[in-house]
């Protein structure tokens, strides 16, 4: 059973799961749920690396909400859809910098997974961005196709806004991000995989090579309150030859404060697409 004793805070160091090529130099895929019998769930390497994580609660980088949605609104997708969705097309108008629109294209609830299992409802433990360049124009274009074309011209972005869904303060598989900066981040540390899909839908990721220049966070004690907006990629970036693609690697971690008896994980992703200036 979950106390209500106050969660770990502070600086910490755990290991995360950084990406490595295939040893046979194949193209990297990963099946998002279980794989085809024979075949394995990944091709590449993930090898954990320390690395510090500093909190950044009290700190800028993140937003709180006035409201906590009750259960009930997560508890299907037209639920969720109907009374989520408004409240995150607000957050991201008035945190996306000269955002006009806002069309949010897929949410992902995870509840009670084990992390580090297939993607499809579990935390996934490792380094990494939502979409590459390439995946972030098709869900554009799928996601606005009569527009795409004329709103490909102007600024784009694509950002994720994460929650947790628990009683209590989350403890079990939080969220670590990066920053998606030049000074921190190169197009040479991100590796692009295959994402295969259920359906047959292949997507693309990226997937995070170990760079001990990278400096990572984590908001210590989310609760239902708390919003993570992260973003996953930025049009500027490419027009103006910058050497990141506008993305924040994040990944679920093991805290080694974590509790016995906390609360396993249950989360909510709304990914979106914002356009303007």
């Amino acid at each position: 059973m979950a106390t209500t004793l106050s969660p770990p805070r502070g600086d910490v160091v755990i290991p995360i799961n950084f990406y490595e090529d295939p040893e046979d130099g194949s193209r990297p895929f990963n099946y998002v749920a279980s794989p085809p019998k024979g075949l394995p769930q990944r091709n590449f390497r993930l090898v954990p690396h320390d690395t510090l994580l500093q909190d950044v609660r009290g700190r800028e980088g993140h937003r709180r909400s006035t409201t906590n949605p009750p259960e009930s609104t997560f508890e299907n997708d037209d639920s969720t859809r109907a009374k989520y969705y408004p409240e995150v097309e607000q957050l991201l108008l008035s945190s996306i910098p000269g955002a006009t629109r806002v069309a949010i294209f897929d949410h992902t609830l995870r509840r009670a997974g084990t992390i580090g299992g297939p993607d499809a409802g579990n935390p996934i433990a490792r380094a990494h961005i939502d979409h590459t360049g390439w995946a972030a124009e098709e869900r554009l274009r799928q996601t606005v196709a009569d527009e795409a074309d004329e709103l490909l011209k102007g600024r784009w972005r694509i950002v994720n806004v994460w929650r947790p869904l628990n009683k209590e303060p989350l403890e079990n598989a939080p969220l670590c991000f990066a920053l998606a900066s030049t000074k921190t981040l190169d197009m040479k540390e991100l590796g692009e995989v295959e994402s295969r899909f259920p359906d047959g839908y292949l997507g693309q990721t990226y997937v995070i090579k170990h760079n001990p220049a990278q400096s990572w966070y984590y908001l210590s004690g989310m609760t239902g309150n708390d919003r993570l907006v992260i973003g996953i990629f930025d049009s500027n970036c490419i027009k103006n030859n910058l050497t990141v693609t506008g993305g924040a690697p994040h990944t679920a971690f093991v805290d080694p404060r974590e509790r016995p008896g906390a609360e396993t994980r249950e989360s909510i992703e709304i990914r979106a697409l914002g356009f303007g200036p």
